[in-house]
This record gives C-alpha cells, structure tokens and sequence, in this order.
C-alpha cells in the first residue's frame, strides 16, 4: 500500500448540500459582521468567522462515542 492509498483509505467523504444554503443565509443576515461589532478581537481570525464556522461544521465540535 503506497502513502496516498492510505490517506485515500483515512478520508471520509460526506454531503455538504446545505452548507451552501447556510453560509448564503448567514451571509444575507450580516452575521459575521454583527458579532465582530459586538466582541472586537485582535486575533487574525475574526469571532464571527469563527462562529459562522462552527454553525457550519457542527460535527467537529464533539468527540464521538
């Protein structure tokens, strides 16, 4: 087995087909922009972006059982 068949066997693919309809939503309601205004950060990645991310990928925020 070569290196990439087994990072090929590691990967999980899964379907993202609302995370488009998601971002699109949190995009229209300015919802990275209304969290920066409230908690301003001097970090290089902005609260809300950061927020925005764990709405979108929810399943990396716990450990399965």
């Amino acid at each position: 087995m070569t290196e990439f068949d087994a990072f090929l066997d590691k990967m999980q693919v899964t379907r993202a087909d609302h995370l488009l309809v998601i971002a699109a939503f949190c995009n229209r309601i300015g919802l990275t922009e209304t969290i920066d205004r409230v908690v301003p950060t001097e970090m290089e990645v902005s609260v809300g972006t950061i927020i925005q991310g764990m709405i979108l990928c929810p399943k990396k925020l716990h450990r399965s059982a």
